[in-house]
């Protein structure tokens, strides 16, 4: 049985240019917070942070020290998606994603946190539809936010949307760009002063037009043309703006094998800000195109050299066994592979986001699925350190200051815990369900050793969430009753 905790990524591929890749030994470690859903991570003056999203906790936002520690972690209570984040120029954080209305009706949201995590505003379309998601956003000015998403009510309209909101979270105006077929956006940037651009994803109704679509607009939302690229399958992912003002397209491309085999790969575009293509360029897993691969991006990041570093799954390797493993990338700024690199657990890995460090490295995260043999999937959050060229991570290593383990796990009647700690301090651990309900609480005096035992014999079975508090430090893991 797999446990549930956060786990880090020991690497130990030698890479070049046409690197042999290797999958990386797995540390798990036990003594960190707990996430459930995405991980986006975000340059902080302090090191880093990530943005994530419990069940029934809403939106997290965790700082990290310079060893993976943990500094402070924060829960805004408020219960949307997380699609995008970034860092505003004030130093708060901006969340995109969606409110989903009592009547199951849809808006895009966007979000503002101050630097330490806490709650300032939330401002939200006004337009509302069946399917209205918010995903990438920007500040395109000081004071000014711009945020897109997809506007669709079944048999009456299927829109692209972008909404432009004020520094205080009121909206200044909604915009709207339909074409025939189903069409959502993607992310969206600034092309040049007095310009956006927006990243879209178009479904014609033929079989032949491509099905990336790229939207300039003013400053007033007015559309001043756009531009398609890629096939009729293709999935974009990502905007993002280049060190020399043009811009790449992180997409996923979709193409037909005989037989009737679906096989995905990586497609990066770069293009001027008024659309024009310079190049693009497929990446396929170790070049070797005989072999059915399905290699599908998740997120990229702009890097100081002037290129693009992307992260994505990869499935039908023999490296990833059942499941799906994370894959990085590096490009160069002329399309060029600089390296490639194969990582994950032995369980099903979901990619969220990757990061370039300002003194070079990356950060990668990602949510991964362990499945008992009985009871419900079990979601846990981990990440990798990578050094520059991508050969070489840092383990997160256990605080000393609390640290917890948890016997047995799957549990039944009895779920016993042993804690250590570097002083004594007050213990207080709760277990609670996934929609964030206290079902168990212990509290006890200070000691620097605990044996803690609850009595569980009548909880049902499912996914639950222990958390631990003492000595100014939270620990938290997912646990299973059986």
């Amino acid at each position: 049985m797999k446990s549930a905790y956060f786990t880090c990524i020991l690497l130990a591929a030698g890479l070049a240019l046409q690197a042999q890749i290797q999958t990386p030994s797995v540390v798990q470690e036990d003594t960190f917070s707990q996430f459930y859903y995405g991980g986006l991570w975000l340059d902080t003056p302090q090191g880093y942070g990530m943005i994530t999203r419990k069940s029934g906790l809403g939106i997290g936002y965790v700082r990290f020290g310079p060893a993976f520690s943990v500094i402070s972690e924060r829960y805004t209570g408020a219960s949307i998606s997380v699609d995008d984040a970034f860092r505003a120029a004030d130093g708060g954080i901006m969340i995109s994603g969606h409110k989903v209305n009592p009547d199951n009706t849809r808006m895009v949201s966007l979000m503002k946190l101050d630097s330490a995590g806490r709650f300032q505003w939330q401002g939200y379309s006004s337009l509302v539809g069946t399917l209205n998601f918010g995903k990438g956003a920007a500040q395109v000015a000081p004071d000014t936010f711009v945020a897109t998403g997809r506007r669709l009510a079944i048999g009456l309209y299927d829109a692209v949307t972008l909404s432009k909101f004020n520094a205080t979270g009121n909206l200044v105006f909604d915009r709207e760009y339909k074409t025939n077929g189903l069409a959502h956006g993607i992310d969206v940037e600034t092309a040049s002063a007095g310009e956006y651009l927006i990243l879209a994803q178009l479904a014609p109704p033929d079989t032949t037009s491509p099905s990336i679509w790229l939207i300039r607009t003013s400053t007033s939302g007015d559309s001043l043309g756009s531009t398609y690229l890629g096939n009729h399958y293709d999935q974009g992912h990502s905007l993002l703006k280049a060190a020399d003002g043009n811009f790449f397209v992180v997409t996923t491309e979709n193409w037909w094998l005989p037989a009737s085999l679906i096989r995905q790969t990586i497609r990066i575009h770069k293009i001027t800000p008024g659309g024009s293509l310079i190049w693009s360029q497929r990446y396929v897993y170790q070049d070797d195109e005989t072999r059915f691969t399905g290699l599908r991006a998740v997120r990229g990041r702009a890097t100081a050299d002037g290129g693009c570093v992307v992260v994505g799954n990869i499935t039908g390797t023999a490296a990833d066994s059942a499941y799906s493993n994370l894959y990085l990338l590096k490009v160069a700024p002329d399309g060029a592979r600089q390296w490639e690199l194969l990582l994950g657990t032995p369980d099903e890995d979901e990619a969220s986001d990757v990061l370039q460090l300002p003194g070079g490295g990356y950060l990668v995260s990602a949510t991964a699925w362990a499945y008992p043999a009985q009871g419900t999937p079990v979601p846990y959050m981990y990440a990798a350190q990578l050094s520059a060229d991508g050969t070489a991570t840092r383990i997160r290593q256990p605080d000393p200051a609390l640290a917890v383990a948890v016997q047995p796990n799957p549990f039944g009647a009895r779920l016993a815990l042993r804690l250590s700690m570097e002083q004594p301090a007050p213990v207080q651990a709760e277990l609670l369900d996934l929609q964030g309900r206290i079902v168990r609480t212990i509290r006890r005096p200070a000691a620097s050793g605990q044996h803690l035992e609850f009595d569980t014999e009548s909880l049902p079975a499912g996914a639950y969430l222990l958390r631990v508090h003492a000595g100014g430090k939270t620990w938290s893991s997912t646990v299973v009753r059986q």
